[in-house]
């Protein structure tokens, strides 16, 4: 569909230097899929492309290899992933990526929605209780896209102290954010060993095993600014 997509749209237009994309759940899915369409296509293929995906699910059964994996048209891949999602069938996917591919992942405090922006207890009603993650995700979405050559008229521009601040907050509230792993969008709630479902490409796993010298930091999704507090100085 992807391709399809493509060859509809590009008719006569100007072929890209560089694409830079952004997503969140299924369109974090979506960046993938975009990417992997514009490697098999012969004046797209070798056009690099960056990706900072929010929380990308694709949902039950959607593990298709152009969903979980990438290739070398892919420079740099950034993601933030939600530490307290336990929703049934909301397996995030830590893509595959070719060796030379640049991958940052960062976990996060909060549910799915929690990272895009919704702030309420349940990430599905109204209210700013929870609203830390959601800025901190904003402010380096902005800071990626700057870093790849974006002009964005309006800018978080948090300050190193603002980090600190909005970390110490989500530790603060550490037993909300533990709270919300009750909440599930689906009903039913699922765990692995007392941690989120993810997937590693195709292959299931829990979230704290998501590291190693594959990732930067090499911590992956276990890593925490306030122990660490040079895990972003990569992506600024």
């Amino acid at each position: 569909m992807q391709q399809q997509i493509i060859k509809m749209y590009r008719k006569g237009g100007v072929i890209p230097s560089q694409v830079n994309i952004v997503g969140w759940s299924r369109g974090g899915i979506s960046c993938h899929m975009l990417a992997n369409a514009m490697l098999e296509d012969e004046l797209l293929k070798e056009i690099p492309v960056n990706i900072f995906a929010i929380d990308p699910v694709p949902g039950p059964l959607n593990f298709q290899n152009e969903k979980v994996s990438l290739g070398k048209n892919v420079k740099e891949y950034v993601a933030f992933y939600a530490k307290d999602e336990r929703s049934k069938g909301f397996y995030c996917v830590i893509p595959k990526t070719d060796s030379a591919t640049i991958v940052r992942i960062f976990l996060m405090r909060g549910q799915h929605a929690t990272l895009a922006g919704n702030a309420s207890l349940d990430s599905v009603s109204e209210g700013k209780v929870l609203y830390e993650p959601g800025l901190i995700v904003r402010h380096f979405t902005e800071v990626c896209l700057t870093r790849w050559g974006v002009k964005l008229d309006k800018k978080l521009e948090l300050s190193d102290r603002d980090l600190l601040e909005l970390h110490q907050s989500i530790a603060k509230n550490s037993d909300l954010y533990q709270d919300i792993q009750n909440y599930s969008y689906t009903q039913f709630t699922e765990k692995n060993g007392n941690e989120r479902n993810v997937s590693y490409g195709d292959e299931g796993s829990q979230f704290s095993l998501i590291r190693g010298n594959q990732f930067l930091p090499e911590s992956g999704l276990i890593s925490d600014f306030l122990v660490d507090p040079l895990i972003y100085d990569g992506i600024k």
